[in-house]
């Protein structure tokens, strides 16, 4: 066991103790806090549907790539079909802007994390996978069952898929 009275006269150790309103910040740090990632896929699916089943984006600096999944079957299962679009950037990777920044918490939370009951009674289930600090983590959320410290994230992915389909848009004109 750990005196922790040997400590008290440790500079660092003082100083920490007086500044222990200091510490309940980090508790809203992690909460508030959105970091950028290197790597973000992003979409809906829903698994009663006839065509364009699951609609996912994955965005990297260089990279912005949209899948249309005719089957939420061929999603989970890893294979593709439907439409596969992508652009690629080879200089000031510009694609940034697409990416969605994420809670310091979502980095925290174990991998493979599911919230409420998605796609149970076909409310859909949004999909969400990072990869930061060298870890890919992926995520299943109910709609209805929005994590907390990420309450705006229908309206976040809303707006980062608009800014994918206007790069998308703009790659097509060319």
């Amino acid at each position: 066991m750990i005196n922790i009275a040997c400590f008290r006269d440790v500079p660092s150790i003082q100083y920490l103790m007086k500044k222990k309103h200091l510490l309940l910040l980090l508790p809203l740090l992690l909460l508030f806090v959105r970091i950028p990632v290197h790597k973000v896929t992003f979409g809906k699916a829903y698994g009663e549907c006839m065509d364009s089943c699951a609609i996912i984006y994955s965005v990297s600096k260089y990279r912005i790539t949209k899948d249309v999944y005719s089957s939420v079957f061929d999603l989970y299962e890893g294979r593709r079909s439907g439409k596969h679009t992508f652009i690629e950037e080879d200089h000031d990777g510009s694609f940034n802007a697409c990416k969605p920044w994420v809670p310091l918490l979502m980095v925290l939370v174990p991998e493979g994390f599911t919230v409420g009951c998605p796609d149970c009674w076909d409310q859909g289930n949004i999909l969400f996978e990072i990869e930061a600090f060298g870890k890919k983590k992926t995520y299943s959320i109910d709609p209805s069952k929005i994590p907390f410290y990420f309450y705006d994230l229908e309206a976040v992915i809303s707006f980062h898929e608009r800014k994918c389909e206007e790069q998308l848009n703009v790659f097509k004109k060319q």
